[in-house]
């Protein structure tokens, strides 16, 4: 089994993790490459940015709301089975688990795949499974 984890947006930032910290993928997809990715894998937890629309959010005008699209099936994905498990982590965790991975975080928006690649290893480090500092890639 794996964890997946997830930064929700009209781009999609995922990393894929093995249950020892192993980071197996990270990618960008759009919403419906990620839902048919949902269903058909299989992951024990998927740890996901919260994601909440502000007022000053113009730019969301119109938008299809594909954050909070995802976030949803989320949820459903984790009602569906008892033994799965999702883990909401505000987006303030990203400067932290930047230090913890060593890289340094753009100036402004933080690329996608890298948001979902800080969200997974810092949900291993607050698990126990990988150390800061420690990161594994294939």
């Amino acid at each position: 089994m794996t964890i997946l984890s997830l930064d929700p947006g009209k781009k999609i930032g995922r990393a894929l993790w093995s249950d020892d910290g192993l980071m197996l993928f990270a990618d960008e997809c759009d919403l419906d490459t990620a839902l048919d990715y949902l269903a058909n894998a299989r992951m024990h937890t998927i740890v996901v940015e919260d994601w909440r629309l502000f007022k000053r959010q113009t730019e969301q005008t119109g938008s299809k709301m594909e954050a909070s699209q995802l976030i949803g099936a989320v949820k459903l994905w984790a009602k569906l089975e008892d033994d799965r498990k999702m883990v909401i982590q505000p987006s303030s965790i990203l400067p932290v688990s930047a230090l913890h991975m060593g890289i340094k975080l753009p100036k402004g928006h933080t690329p996608d795949r890298i948001s979902a690649m800080l969200h997974g290893h810092y949900y291993l480090v607050s698990q126990g499974v990988l150390e800061p500092h420690e990161i594994t890639v294939e």
